[in-house]
């Protein structure tokens, strides 16, 4: 009887059990089984990368596995995410980026190889930073309505600058569309000319952030009349924001978010989605973050990172919109 056919059988039903617990994807209980590799997408050395490097040292020390940082720059993050796609869905690929590359370029270029919505599991959203209105002293604007009634008083004689197709190019576009003034945009490679240009009074008027602009606002070499946002900010408390300035429609901040490819289990995502929202909201890290502009602003889950991704989509589409950037 014990080498019958019903036991072969249960022994090759036990056989075939064990095979399938082996192919299953690795559960949260598991996870990691080995060295996590976190893309960024962006240069070494940009805010990108140091924020990647802050979330992937405090990932290591939570998971128990070193999370090593991989550089893959190139046509705005969009070669590094493309990587992500087509790794495999354990949750030992990850990636950190930003709403440039998530919302904006699929606005911008023609041809891309991923999908921001069907290609990548949105794990969580990181942090924040929101935009400063800033303005050469020489303007006599010292509020957005003042700047507004010089803008339309003087017609094309405002000029703006930033790298076609940023956050500040679309944000200035906006802005000029939803007031109904002229604003000349001038192109620069990066936002670190831009503001020497705009000090020197070359340009009046910048979109950018607080890391940027910091150093001209503390000497006087700037003037922040708003910050894009809802709330303000902690480093610059006496600046209003462009809600209580009358500009709701204003409000747009920047965003990195951690993402993976698509199809991981739901346990990883959910257990991810909570050891960065541990990370950003640390004392330690919070003061980390502040140094270098950003805000923390994990997601509660997915879905709600998700969400407020696509809730995000109509308001840089109307910038791009009002930009008039071609696609390319």
């Amino acid at each position: 009887m014990k080498n019958g056919p019903g036991h072969r059988i249960l022994f090759r039903l036990a056989i075939l059990a064990g095979c399938a617990l082996a192919l299953q994807p690795a559960q949260a209980s598991d996870y990691p089984e080995r060295p996590i590799r976190m893309m960024v997408p962006y240069p070494t050395g940009g805010v990108g990368d140091t924020l990647g490097r802050l979330l992937s040292s405090a990932l290591s020390a939570r998971l128990g596995h070193t999370v090593v940082v991989e550089n893959r720059p190139g046509a705005n993050g969009n070669i590094g995410a493309s990587q992500v796609v087509r790794a495999a869905p354990d949750g030992h690929t990850l990636m950190i980026s930003y709403n440039g590359t998530m919302l904006i370029n699929p606005l911008l270029y023609r041809k891309m190889d991923f999908d921001t919505f069907n290609d990548f599991t949105p794990i969580s959203n990181a942090v924040t930073y929101p935009f400063l209105i800033v303005t050469n002293p020489a303007v006599p604007a010292r509020t957005l309505k003042e700047l507004v009634a010089y803008a339309k008083a003087n017609p094309g004689k405002v000029a703006y600058g930033s790298s076609a197709g940023s956050g500040g190019h679309l944000i200035g576009a906006l802005f000029a569309n939803q007031n109904g003034i002229d604003l000349n945009f001038v192109a620069y490679k990066g936002s670190a000319q831009a503001v020497v240009d705009l000090a020197a009074g070359q340009i009046q008027v910048m979109f950018d952030t607080q890391s940027n602009v910091a150093t001209y606002l503390a000497d006087g070499r700037l003037r922040a009349l708003a910050v894009a946002s809802d709330k303000r900010l902690p480093d610059l408390p006496q600046v209003e924001t462009v809600v209580e300035a009358g500009f709701p429609g204003l409000v747009a901040e920047g965003w990195f978010g951690v993402y993976g490819p698509k199809s991981m289990p739901p346990k990883i995502v959910d257990r991810l989605n909570r050891e960065i929202s541990s990370i950003v909201t640390s004392a330690d890290m919070v003061e980390k973050l502040r140094i270098q502009g950003f805000q923390p602003a994990p997601s509660p889950s997915s879905a709600a990172f998700r969400a407020f991704m696509e809730a995000e989509m109509p308001k840089w589409s109307a910038a791009v919109k009002a930009s008039g950037v071609p696609q390319q």
